[in-house]
């Protein structure tokens, strides 16, 4: 119930006004002076919600206690109360932060009108109040998440920072008001919801069940990444997300869910992983407010996040090219195509940060890619196979000269398994360039399964299409160095012949020259 403190120096109109007001609901208590107004209010501080003050009262009048008021409770909506309609008091009144004044004798009616907008106006001021907290929190907390982000080099560290994702979480308790909150990340080779850190329980993470995508509440927002907000989770038992009551937090039996809200969280446009907070502190239901400041968190976190993966990917991007400077010097140095092989595939999974890489060279005779090499997280792979022109997704390369980059292996209807992956490795992503002269295609590079969760990025395709340059001009040289020394033997293999042929003839010319003289 709200409290109404009324002080005035006038017994009767005190008692008159309290029976108005009780009989409208509202609880109230009196104070006879300004002073005494003052000491209830430091005493009851946090209960009153408005103040009723006469402005011509003895010793303190209205006036001056106002000022008092507000130096302890800006906040809270004064009504100014006289007999004399002396408008100079009046507007001081008011600019001196009372929120209305009312003409004595009191009107019920006028009273309990002017006492609801004085609710309905503080109520307003605390909203508004509690929300520019919230966001200035939201605000503080998301600067410090990007710093706690910065010092991350890969997405996997990020996401598997768990300081930086419990910092996360236990901002938004504390913003929210909320008993729980947890951090649900996507697996998205299974296609899988986990948690991974939380406020709130009391329990072992690793116990709880791990939920589908599309399955229930988080499962759709993790599908759709979309936010959803559910004000009661019980009367939405069997709602549009097909959830039960408590099945949803994954919490039954521990904890009871009333009201829930969840929230995606994006980088770089793909959904990593959803915010779940159940049941506030209060006992009251999130509202859309709740559901717009949880939105505008979230997209401040996944900035963060983005944030340090594009810092993280410049560091990473000219590692890279200071590697491809390194490949270029030592594959033009190369002469012996055998270690040209190796060098390619194991600077291009460097490069790539691939699971494995393997490169298939063009037969002479039949046109057919033959493996070559390859090199995985284990070592040097090996691999009896021969592609023939348009076979599965790499023969496809040979046939058109042109890079393919498959987002999802298994889903592509070109991919034949035995063809374009490695035995006892199964391929999730792939990525495969033609090496070229002109219009000749040499061979095919192949990279597969990145690592990390955002696959092949432009940036991978630039730096392999690079390399596959490269390659093809060092693979060339080789052949002509292998070529010109080839011819260099057979000369010096002929001028050897030569030289035998006619040390012979000298010798027979020589035996003839001796018989002819024997004969005279």
């Amino acid at each position: 119930m709200q409290k109404i403190l009324i002080i005035d120096d006038e017994l009767f109109f005190r008692e008159v006004v309290t029976e108005n007001l009780k009989t409208a609901g509202y609880s109230s208590i009196a104070a006879s002076s300004g002073q005494e107004g003052l000491d209830i209010l430091k005493r009851e501080k946090g209960s009153v919600s408005m103040i009723l003050l006469d402005i011509i009262m003895p010793d303190m009048d209205g006036l001056a206690t106002l000022e008092r008021i507000k130096e302890l409770d800006p906040d809270i909506p004064v009504i100014m109360m006289t007999a004399h309609t002396d408008e100079e008091l009046v507007l001081r009144a008011l600019k001196n932060g009372a929120f209305d004044y009312l003409a004595k004798p009191l009107y019920t009616e006028e009273l309990l009108l002017s006492t609801k907008r004085a609710f309905d106006h503080y109520r307003l001021v605390m909203q508004n109040d509690t929300k520019l907290k919230q966001l200035k929190n939201l605000e503080i907390g998301a600067q410090r998440l990007l710093e706690l982000a910065k010092g991350s080099i890969r997405m996997e560290a990020v996401m598997g920072n768990n300081k930086l994702l419990q910092a996360t979480i236990d901002l938004i308790a504390s913003v929210l008001e909320a008993e729980k909150v947890s951090m649900m990340l996507v697996d998205e080779e299974k296609k899988e919801l986990r948690v991974v850190v939380a406020n709130g329980l009391n329990l072992d993470l690793s116990t709880l069940p791990v939920r589908k995508v599309g399955e229930g509440i988080a499962g759709t927002v993790a599908e759709r990444g979309e936010a959803v907000l559910v004000k009661d989770i019980k009367a939405d038992a069997v709602g549009a997300y097909g959830h039960t009551p408590l099945q949803e937090s994954g919490f039954a039996g521990q904890y009871k869910t009333g009201s829930f809200l969840c929230v995606p969280v994006k980088v770089l446009g793909k959904t990593i992983g959803v915010i779940s907070v159940n049941d506030k502190l209060s006992g009251e239901s999130f509202t859309d407010s709740d559901l717009t400041i949880m939105t505008t968190f979230s997209h401040q976190v996944s900035l963060a996040l983005e944030n340090a993966m594009i810092n993280a990917d410049m560091e990473r991007y000219i590692e890279k090219l200071t590697l491809l400077n390194e490949i270029s010097k030592t594959l033009l140095s190369m002469v012996d195509p055998k270690e040209i092989f190796k060098d390619i595939v194991k600077r291009t999974r460097e490069a790539l940060e691939v699971e494995f890489c393997t490169l298939l060279l063009s037969e002479e005779t039949t046109g057919y890619l033959r493996f070559e090499t390859g090199f995985g997280d284990k070592g040097e792979l090996t691999q009896e196979l021969t592609i023939k022109e348009g076979e599965g997704i790499t023969g496809s390369v040979l046939q058109t000269g042109k890079m393919a980059v498959i987002d999802s292996a298994g889903d592509d209807k070109k991919y034949i398994p035995e063809i374009d992956g490695v035995p006892d490795l199964k391929i999730k992503d792939l990525l495969c360039a033609p090496l070229k002269i002109r219009d000749k295609t040499l061979g095919v590079i192949r990279a597969a399964n990145k690592k990390g969760k955002l696959g092949f990025t432009a940036r991978d395709i630039e730096i392999m299409e690079y390399i596959a340059s490269q390659s093809s001009i060092a693979l060339k040289n080789a052949w002509l160095y292998k070529n010109l020394v080839s011819s260099v033997d057979e000369v010096a293999a002929t001028n050897s012949e030569l030289e035998r042929v006619n040390t012979q003839l000298k010798l027979k010319i020589k035996e003839l020259e001796l018989l002819k003289e024997g004969n005279r």
